[in-house]
């Protein structure tokens, strides 16, 4: 099914048809038949093309893009948000354009994954485990994600319950 409709697609293209409600069609088979990672290639393999067929978008083309946004606002909502950094990434690669709504998504997902990570780190200070804290403080550095004061104060506490205060807890202020 995937294959018919890419090769629906390349005939279109080889034929030079010029009416965009034929392409898509192609791309919401392609959308129903949930292949996501087509879709970005082709549209980026159309737009090189549309100069010499004049070829404009139209309402369904842009509901593509917010199809695109359903599923990574989708992945990031059900724990994928690897998954949906990894597509956002893809997608932009392939040259295709997403819009504020794309843009906002990874926002919200990034501003949760410190949010996570923070938990993540008063749990492991709150049980003493200050050392695999810190760890994942020192790669929130190293991945650009920002800490901030309640982190910071996350840390010290737990260097303070298991007594390494004086050493590793004033460091952190460095």
């Amino acid at each position: 099914m995937v294959g018919a409709a890419i090769n629906e697609f390349n005939i279109l293209l080889s034929r030079r048809v010029s009416d965009i409600s034929h392409y898509n069609n192609v791309f919401s088979s392609l959308l129903n038949l949930r292949c996501y990672i087509a879709i970005p290639r082709l549209v980026q393999q159309l737009e090189s093309q549309s100069h010499e067929l004049y070829l404009f978008p139209d309402t369904h083309t842009w509901l593509i893009t917010t199809t695109l946004n359903d599923l990574l606002k989708g992945l990031s909502q059900i724990g994928e948000s690897y998954k949906a950094t990894l597509f956002y990434h893809y997608i932009i690669l392939k040259g295709f354009q997403l819009d504020l709504d794309s843009c906002q998504i990874q926002m919200n997902e990034l501003c949760h994954r410190r949010e996570t990570q923070r938990k993540i780190i008063f749990r492991l200070c709150k049980d003493r485990l200050v050392n695999q804290g810190y760890g994942l403080y020192f790669e929130m550095i190293v991945n650009k994600i920002e800490s901030d004061c309640v982190t910071h104060h996350h840390l010290i506490y737990g260097y303070c319950i298991a007594g390494r205060f004086i050493k590793e807890a004033i460091s952190l202020f460095r």
